[in-house]
Formats: C-alpha cells, structure tokens, sequence
C-alpha cells in the first residue's frame, strides 16, 4: 500500500506545481485541458486501481462534501425556467470537477496525514518561488513572449487574468504561513525566510495588476511579519521589520525608473490603496456597475435565480467581479443559503478551535478576496480549503495530551 501511495504523492507534487500553467493545453468548450488535468485523472486512476472501499474518510472531510453536494443542488434548482441551458451545463463543469477536488484530495490527506501535508507545503512553497521569480522576469527587460510564448507580458506563467495570478499567489503564501515550520525545523537560517519571502509575495502580487488582491496581500504580510516578530527580542524587531521596508523601497525606486507597461502594472495594483482612501475597496466604478447588474438579475427570479451561467445578459462585462453576488443573482435565495453553509462550515470549524486567529485571517484573506473576484471555478480555492481543515486537524491532535497508562500494583 505504501509504495503505491508513493507514486500519487508524487502526482500530488507535481499537480499543485501545475496548476499555474493554465494557458498550456487543449480547448474544451470554454475550458482549457491542462497537464494538472491529466495529472488529477492519473491519480483518480491510481487511486481505483487500489481500490477506493480500502480508504475511510475523516468526518472533517466528509461534512465538508455534504456541504458542497447542498450547495451543488441548490445550483441543480436553479435550472428550473433557466433560458440557455448550455451555459448553465458548461458552468456546472467546473463545480463538478471541484467536487472531485476535494473529495480525491481529502482522500488523499486522509490516507497520507502529516507527509501528505508537508508535500502540498513543498509544492505550494515552490510553486510560490516559481511565480517570485517570475515577476522578475517580467521586471527585466527580456521579451519574456519570444521566450516562452507568453500571450501577455503581465500573466506570470500562463494565467489567463490577473485575478488568477493573484488568487494563486495568495493561496500559496497562506499555505506557506501555514506549514513554514516544515523550513524552520530542517535548518536554522533557513528562518530568514519567513521575512524576505513576505516582502518577494508583494512584489509578485503587485505585477499581476489586481488592486484587491495587492489590499489583501498587504494585509497577509502584515500578519506574517506579526507573527514572526513577536516571536524576537526588541532589538531583532527592529532589524526584521527594516529588511521588508528596504526591499520593497528598492522595488518602488526601481519600477519608477521604467517606462513600460510593467511600470503601468505596478500601479494599477497599488491604486487600491488610493481607492481605499475614498471610500472604495472594491475597484471603481465598473465594480459598482457590475454590482447593481447582480441585484438586477436577482431582482427579476429572487427565488432560484436566473440560472446558473444565464445572468451574463444582466451584466455591464462579461461576468460579476464579486462571488457572493453572482451567486446570489444566478442561484437566487436558494442558492446563496446553500452557499453560505458551504463557506460558513470552515468558519464553524475554526471558530471551535483553541489557536483561531491564525486560521481565521487566512481563510479571511480568502473570503475578502472573493468580494471583488468570483473564485468559485478556481480549483485551487477548493484545493487549500482542504489543505486548511486537514491542518487544522493535525495541529490539534498534537496537542492532545497522551493519556499515560494506569499503573499496576504490587
């Protein structure tokens, strides 16, 4: 058993690792087919040759698919009366496909415990280095196009919008806050990590142009430069909140040097934090047009929505910029009432756990994002969610005490 859940430990590596490599593949419908596709049907495979009645689910998991099998019929109602039942069908793809996310890789976490854990840590911390450097790429004046075959100077690594790039970039840094005690326990320096990669995160999120995504950014690094420093005597404080401050003011000096559209990226990332200034989070006046087109749409079936896919004649673009609103015009009260158990569930979990602050800002940062993005086709939202509550739960049963065993008499 062991050596054959070796080689999906590996096809779990190098899925995550893929994941940002969307733009490489087949056209199927409105989908691409990627390499992380094919990886996840390898490990489907792998897991049917074993013989899946040989695996038990944990009751985390197992709530956590209730929920999404709710929510996924709330999506199912919303097809009643629905116009274009082909959109509804090709938006259905996506749920399913994450249904199957999360059910092979709780599965897999189930099985695999603590090591299953430390490999989607390595991949996601990879994987995050992998987009850091990416970004400097980007930085140099090299035809990254010419290269290797980038549509657009500004999507690191083949991701189709910036939204993406930065949801990627997040989830990844969340992960590494998360598990950065697997670097910390092999070799002391390595500890310089946690206040150099903070600052890199930044810089990545910022080059892929989405301003909520450099708002919730800030607000992770913050929380990790927090942690890290509480941990230090005063004058290592000091010494470690100057080295983010000194890299990110060489960054701002360098990209004030250029004139290119990487200089235009930049700002337009920051610039939430000029909108913050007046009031707005959420992006302009395009937002707040898409917005009053979800309330129009919900307005017309309040029930069970438009339909799922069928709101797109409501909207000023091609979709709502908000995953809560979308949801509440395509699925209606129905749907977003089996939407909110679904998200709500991780909330209940954490709120019930001893140590909540740390994985109540990070699951946060997600939600927040989620206001100004729809996220719910990115697999992996879905992805971390497990990684989460898996952590959560193997972080408490190491500090359940060890009951010691009554002594004998005599």
């Amino acid at each position: 058993m062991d050596r054959k859940l070796k080689y999906i430990d590996i096809l779990v590596f190098l899925y995550v690792f893929s994941l940002c490599f969307m733009r490489v593949g087949m056209k199927v419908f409105l989908y691409t087919f990627t390499l992380a596709d094919a990886i996840l049907i390898l490990i489907f495979i792998r897991y049917a040759l074993i013989k899946f009645n040989q695996f038990q689910l944990d009751s985390i998991p197992r709530r956590l698919i209730g929920f999404y099998l709710i929510f996924l019929t709330t999506l199912f109602i919303s097809f009643l009366g629905i116009k274009d039942l082909k959109a509804g069908l090709v938006e259905m793809i996506a749920f399913l496909y994450n249904l199957g996310v999360v059910a092979l890789f709780s599965l897999y976490l189930t099985e695999r415990k603590g090591f299953g854990i430390q490999i989607l840590f390595y991949s996601f911390f990879i994987s995050l280095i992998s987009m850091i450097l990416g970004s400097f790429l980007v930085l140099s004046h090299l035809d990254i196009k010419d290269i290797i075959l980038f549509n657009h100077v500004k999507y690191i690594f083949f991701l189709k919008f910036p939204n993406q790039m930065a949801l990627w970039c997040i989830i990844c840094f969340c992960a590494y806050i998360l598990g950065k005690e697997y670097l910390e326990n092999k070799k002391g320096w390595l500890g310089i990590f946690n206040f150099i990669i903070p600052a890199l995160f930044f810089l990545a999120i910022t080059m892929s142009g989405s301003r909520l995504g450099a708002l919730v950014a800030f607000v992770l690094v913050i929380f990790s430069l927090y942690l890290e420093i509480k941990k230090l005597r005063w004058v290592y404080r000091i010494v470690y909140i100057v080295i983010p401050v000194l890299l990110f003011s060489f960054f701002v000096v360098f990209i004030n040097r250029q004139q290119n559209v990487q200089t235009e990226i930049f700002y337009r990332a920051l610039r939430i934090f000029k909108d913050a200034g007046k009031g707005s989070f959420i992006g302009g006046d395009v937002r707040e047009q898409n917005f009053k087109d979800a309330l129009t749409a919900f307005q017309t079936k309040p029930v069970n929505g438009v339909g799922l896919g069928n709101a797109w004649k409501y909207y000023s673009q091609w979709e709502i910029h908000s995953t809560l609103l979308s949801v509440l015009a395509e699925t209606g009260i129905i749907g977003i009432m089996g939407f909110l158990l679904l998200m709500g569930y991780p909330y209940y979990y954490i709120l019930r756990y001893d140590r909540k602050i740390k994985y109540f800002i990070l699951y946060s940062s997600l939600i927040l994002f989620s206001m100004g993005h729809y996220i719910l086709r990115q697999r992996w939202f879905w992805l971390f969610i497990v990684y989460l509550l898996y952590y959560m739960v193997l972080e408490k049963k190491k500090e359940k005490p060890v009951r010691s065993l009554p002594e004998e008499d005599g």
